[in-house]
């Protein structure tokens, strides 16, 4: 698809982001962005607005419980719903990004917003926050128990393309 900006990445030649493990190459999402890691940087930012927008409207929903508004409650209802599904198309986008960043960042903006309502004493996303957690946790163990192979390379960091990623990401000041 070259009229949407979208480029043929062959595994095989020296240049294109992959996973390496012992049994073969594993090519990373792109998504029609340059490299994987911007790809995976824009998906956690994604996700973060997928979360709170998921959060708002189960504030919302709450309120509208309170008040027994019936009609406006299934309207409501199908929002968190498909913004519950977006985030979980957004959080399988970002997991075959194999961006370690993004899902570190990820990570991050959760365990701050958990902060914040630990902080603020909000029971109700606190309860949202932590469904979200153990959703993004099923995703990434059922991913995991399919696709081992890749992430425990990402993860272990002992083949040469892992370990070059890694001098290379210290050298440049991002990992402190």
């Amino acid at each position: 698809f070259k009229w949407l900006g979208l480029g043929y990445h062959d595994m095989s030649q020296a240049g294109t982001s992959v996973v390496q493990t012992d049994e073969r190459r594993w090519l990373r999402a792109y998504g029609g962005l340059p490299h994987p890691n911007i790809l995976g940087g824009f998906l956690m930012a994604a996700a973060v607005l997928a979360i709170s927008y998921y959060l708002s409207l189960y504030k919302k929903l709450e309120k509208l419980l309170a008040e027994n508004q019936e009609k406006i409650f299934k309207k409501i209802g199908w929002r968190i719903l498909f913004g519950l599904i977006f985030y979980v198309i957004i959080l399988i986008g970002l997991i075959f990004s194999f961006s370690r960043n993004g899902w570190l960042g990820l990570a991050l903006a959760g365990f701050l917003f958990l902060l914040y309502f630990l902080k603020q004493k909000d029971k109700t996303n606190l309860f949202c926050l932590l469904k979200l957690a153990l959703i993004s946790a099923l995703i990434f163990a059922s991913l995991f128990s399919i696709y081992q192979e890749p992430f425990l390379s990402r993860f272990q960091g002992k083949q040469k393309l892992e370990q070059q990623s890694l001098r290379l990401t210290a050298e440049i000041g991002l990992i402190w």
